[in-house]
């Protein structure tokens, strides 16, 4: 497990901020090379 990054978003300088946890998943076999990404809802601060 690998983690690497967060980010912050703020809207129009002096927007709404949140927060949103995501992670990517990554599969690869003899028979698969595939990637996806999930992600959570937003926390409003």
């Amino acid at each position: 497990m690998v983690i690497r990054d967060f980010h912050i978003s703020v809207n129009q300088c002096a927007g709404p901020v949140s927060i949103r946890q995501y992670t990517y998943l990554y599969a690869k076999s003899a028979e698969v090379d595939d990637s996806g990404a999930v992600f959570g809802d937003p926390t409003w601060l």
